[in-house]
């Protein structure tokens, strides 16, 4: 299926367009607006996967290696309760979180799957600490640093997630703290390495969230100047034939009718020879503007062709529409009041438009219906310019 996409406006691209003007807002609070910030957690939402099940070898690890310490330094029957805080909580809700992260239906939902195994593993962890000093008095928080670093830098939650998720396991541990009489050095040493970990995290996650939302905006905007027209901004002749494209392919399931409508502009050399090509560069720019507001549906395609050519394509359509449509295409154009001044047409710029419809089968070939709009669009210049030919080879 061909997606709905950004709405596109005539002129200077990088001023107009909206990844252009979140780039230029700067973001400090780590937030686009409205759409934009839609897309870009689906997009990160996709390319974190792999960083979550990365984090999660590291904090499988990480379990190992203290629950082999725990058994070389605590030789004793009560470190059995780590052991099963390790085993019997944090790693099964690690393990299911990260089998759901590899299933399609949880795709967008990882966010809250790594929020949830993150704040598990620091409860957990909390736990260890506080069954380590109360029973062995054995006082180790290196873990729980090593898991604020892991939340910050290797989850792939984002700048806010992180730092509420690693908030709410330092409230916890001071609160669990006291409540359970730990010694006040132990809380204020423990405390202040803590409270570090978090700052420097906090701060090293913010910068690493702009960084990523700087270059995603930068892949979007060099992602829509390759496909839209640097002079009017609507789409170019490369992305047309490969959204024209699709789009047969999906006509030709759904069985559904396609016109192609070409559209040039009269005598446009003689224009630019007596105005000059910075005017000639304006007339092209306000007719693509009147040319985009028939892009009304996701499926439909407004592109420049070529030169002063452009074209349009509708999709579900009729004979009708489509006769209706090009006529007000070319009156539109002829509204524009473009002064020209050395065309036989009339003293403003006006169009030539040639059209064809058709239900495209598989051994139809996309290209066909081009021709035979193109043709339509040469009959049309042949009698007279400034007025609409539609092509009588209709297949419905």
């Amino acid at each position: 299926m061909l997606g709905r996409r950004q709405e596109k406006r005539p002129g200077d691209y990088q001023s107009t367009s909206p990844y252009a003007a979140e780039l230029r807002k700067r973001f400090p609070f780590l937030l686009f607006s409205g759409e934009i910030e839609s897309e870009f957690r689906k997009s990160y939402c996709k390319m974190i996967r792999p960083q979550f099940i990365s984090a999660l070898i590291a904090a499988f690890i990480l379990i190992v290696a203290f629950e082999i310490m725990d058994h070389v330094f605590i030789p004793d029957r009560r470190v059995i309760w780590t052991t099963v805080v390790r085993f019997g909580v944090i790693l099964p809700v690690l393990a299911l979180s990260g089998l759901a992260s590899t299933v399609k239906r949880f795709q967008f939902a990882i966010f809250p799957l790594v929020f949830a195994s993150s704040l598990v593993g620091g409860l957990g962890i909390i736990a260890i600490f506080h069954i380590n000093y109360h029973s062995a008095g054995y006082v180790r928080y290196e873990s729980l640093i090593l898991t604020t670093a892991i939340v910050y830098f290797l989850s792939g939650l984002l700048f806010r997630m992180s730092l509420a998720c690693c908030g709410l396991v330092m409230a916890a541990y001071f609160a669990v703290a006291v409540l359970t009489g730990v010694s006040a050095p132990v809380i204020a040493s423990s405390g202040l390495f803590l409270v570090l970990m978090n700052v420097i995290g906090a701060g090293g996650c913010y910068i690493i969230e702009r960084a990523i939302r700087s270059n995603y905006l930068h892949r979007k905007i060099l992602k829509e100047m390759a496909e839209h027209d640097g002079l009017t901004g609507i789409y170019n002749r490369h992305t047309f034939n490969e959204n024209y494209g699709r789009l047969w392919r999906q006509a030709v399931r759904d069985r559904k009718a396609v016109a192609v409508i070409m559209i040039d502009v009269d005598q446009f050399k003689q224009y630019n020879d007596t105005r000059g090509h910075l005017a000639g560069d304006r007339c092209l720019i306000q007719i693509a503007g009147a040319l985009a507001r028939y892009e009304r549906r996701p499926l439909d395609i407004v592109a420049r062709f070529g030169g002063e050519e452009f074209v349009v394509v509708l999709y579900d359509t009729d004979a009708s529409h489509v006769r209706d449509a090009s006529e007000q295409i070319r009156a539109g154009i002829a509204d524009l009041r473009i002064e020209h001044g050395s065309s036989d047409a009339g003293p403003f710029v006006t169009v030539s438009v040639g059209s064809a419809i058709m239900v495209p089968g598989p051994a139809i070939e996309p290209q066909w219906l081009i021709r035979l709009a193109d043709e339509a669009l040469y009959r049309a210049k042949g009698l007279g310019r400034n007025r609409v030919e539609m092509s009588s080879d209709y297949q419905g």
